[in-house]
């Protein structure tokens, strides 16, 4: 079925629009979820498929398990990487079926999308290799020792952390502040 670019070609700017005005990844970890954010994408979405009968669109809706919430404070959110990747994956489509003649819109950005995603996954490796030794390290210390007052503050602190490099400079504060020296962070991170 032989679509017409120009039906589409203003909701492809409009998803174009959501993906510069989404907060650059390096200045926030997550998009705080409002039920104008989801609808007005999931909407965009659902006329696309309108127009071109094409159901695998559908793929790049954000569903119910996209979005998370915070023990702390009960705000749901959505991971910006996984905005990102919504966002980046549609257009892309909608560029190579349709749009393949002219000037890619995310030229360099693929890239660039895909080195943080990598840098973003790499960091979420880190974390969870660390909270894995800390649970595994709890357990080796008395309640009151200031090991186990170390630990119990980076698993604490783990779910604001944002990177390895965050990860690093908390480890080495509260280690500072607890008096924990090299020899007791080896120990509980060996």
């Amino acid at each position: 079925m032989a679509i017409d670019k120009e039906l589409i070609r203003p909701l492809y700017s409009e998803l174009q629009g959501y993906l510069k005005q989404a907060p650059p990844i390096e200045k926030a970890h997550d998009i705080t979820y409002t039920a104008s954010l989801w609808e007005n994408y999931n909407n965009t979405v659902g006329i696309i498929i309108k127009e071109t009968g094409d159901e695998n669109f559908n793929r790049f809706k954000l569903a119910g398990n996209d979005v998370q919430r915070r023990d702390d404070d009960g705000i749901q959110f959505i991971k910006l990487i996984t905005y990102n990747q919504k966002l980046g994956g549609i257009i892309s489509y909608i560029y190579g079926k349709y749009f393949a003649d002219e000037i890619n819109p995310l030229s360099g950005t693929p890239s660039t999308i895909i080195s943080q995603n990598q840098q973003q996954s790499q960091s979420i490796q880190i974390i969870l290799e660390v909270q894995e030794k800390l649970i595994e390290a709890k357990h080796k210390y008395p309640e009151q020792s200031k090991e186990r007052k170390f630990i119990d503050k980076i698993k604490d602190s783990l779910p604001s952390i944002k990177s390895a490099a965050d990860l690093l400079g908390i480890i080495f504060k509260v280690a500072k502040d607890f008096g924990v020296g090299i020899d007791e962070l080896k120990a509980i991170f060996s």
